[in-house]
């Protein structure tokens, strides 16, 4: 009975592998959150998926439970959306604070200024144009005809004919679907969000392609901490009043 359900465990973990390799929820180099871990995506192997933490521990995760749990990619999207919640103080200007916040979001360049197509069409010119400045004065290289790797899963289902990956498919109409939409209004949003017992807080989210995320997120925050105080803005505290009421005897 054991050695069954051991058996029926080892082929889940099989099934699961190959449909991960074939449909490509991620791959190497992502980072996940799947099983009650987060780390990057280091190997994909046949029965499991090793991933190592932020602080470089190895986690061995087997294929199966990824079947029945929620796997939150977030590698997958080329654009991410930063947020933050800056606090000032009652009596401080609001629109003083939500223009020196504008300023600052617009002069980093990693933040899109509109729409997210424009920051990509943007970036791709900037990057062949490097390309193109750097290439100039390098010899030309004799061309090398590719050789192409065979996959594991190539050789299993057909060694002479290439598999047709599902999941580029979806992927493609997809994206052709996406196309016809309306481009998102993508700006930096500032605006008073809540109204606390001792502060003001600002809502204030910007988007970025997702490997600036960090950078944005981090860097940002510092610049709030250092240039709003510059603009007479105030950050607050819990405090405490106490009055004492002298008695004469």
């Amino acid at each position: 009975c054991c050695s069954r359900f051991g058996l029926s465990g080892t082929l889940q973990n099989f099934a699961v592998g190959v449909l991960i390799l074939l449909l490509k929820p991620y791959k190497i180099g992502d980072y996940i959150e799947a099983q009650g871990y987060s780390g990057i995506v280091k190997e994909i192997q046949i029965f499991s998926t090793i991933i190592n933490t932020p602080d470089n521990k190895q986690i061995i995760i087997p294929n199966g439970g990824l079947s029945t749990s929620s796997i939150n990619n977030y590698s997958k999207e080329e654009y991410r959306r930063v947020d933050w919640s800056v606090s000032i103080a009652y009596g401080d200007d609001v629109d003083v604070a939500k223009a020196a916040i504008l300023d600052m979001l617009r002069s980093d360049d990693r933040i899109v200024v509109k729409y997210v197509e424009d920051d990509r069409k943007m970036r791709a010119d900037r990057k062949e144009l490097e390309e193109t400045s750097d290439n100039d004065d390098a010899e030309p290289e004799a061309a090398v005809e590719p050789v192409e790797k065979k996959s594991w899963i190539k050789r299993v289902f057909n060694s002479r004919k290439k598999v047709t990956v599902i999941s580029d498919r979806i992927e493609a109409e997809h994206a052709k679907t996406l196309e016809m939409l309306p481009k998102a209004d993508r700006s930096p949003f500032v605006a008073l969000g809540v109204l606390n017992s001792s502060s003001i807080d600002i809502t204030v989210r910007a988007w970025t392609r997702s490997e600036f995320y960090w950078g944005v997120f981090y860097e940002m925050n510092e610049r709030f901490y250092k240039e709003l105080p510059e603009k007479g803005l105030h950050f607050p505290f819990p405090q405490m009043d106490v009055h004492l009421n002298h008695i004469n005897s």
